[in-house]
């Protein structure tokens, strides 16, 4: 007996709920208005099982950004994320600032020792342009940092992992912050 839209618009102004997956469903679907006031997908009804499954997936799976020189840790960040994460890749800072600007990723996996720009001026820029701020950034290095440059990175938003130490579970982790 509710009113759908209202209870949509409701829950997608809600602080600690709007970022909750909602796919609408419906005989007459108006995805225009689905989307205006907040659903992530609408599907017409009746609705297949498959179709379902997949607009699921496509809402809940994770896209992370890895921009790190070296090839090897971006696959790690690969096998650590399994088959279901679709993983971009940057191979310095320059790239990796304009991937993270243009596919804009639910995650940044930043190594601190790139090529052209440091990872720590890469953090900086990320969290000074407003298409990027609020990405969540989590510091791979293998540099040893000390609490002072681990509480800076911090202090800018990031999670900080020592390549030396990490593994998926940490990573995983990692994201949940």
């Amino acid at each position: 007996g509710e009113n759908a839209w209202g209870w949509l618009s409701e829950v997608k102004g809600a602080p600690g709920l709007r970022k909750l997956p909602i796919v609408v469903t419906a005989f007459a679907a108006d995805p225009g208005k689905s989307r205006a006031l907040g659903a992530d997908a609408c599907l017409t009804k009746p609705v297949t099982r498959a179709s379902l499954l997949a607009q699921l997936d496509a809402l809940v799976s994770v896209r992370v950004l890895v921009i790190d020189d070296d090839p090897t840790a971006r696959y790690t960040v690969r096998r650590f994320l399994g088959a279901g994460a679709p993983v971009l890749e940057a191979e310095d800072g320059v790239s990796g600032l304009r991937a993270a600007s243009q596919l804009n990723p639910d995650l940044i996996v930043l190594d601190l020792q790139l090529p052209d720009l440091n990872g720590g001026e890469v953090l900086k820029q990320l969290k000074a342009s407003a298409s990027t701020r609020a990405i969540p950034v989590v510091v791979v290095t293998s540099m040893e940092l000390d609490e002072e440059a681990t509480a800076a990175l911090a202090r800018r938003g990031a999670v900080v992992l020592p390549k030396a130490t990490w593994d998926a579970e940490a990573l995983s982790a990692a994201m949940r912050t």
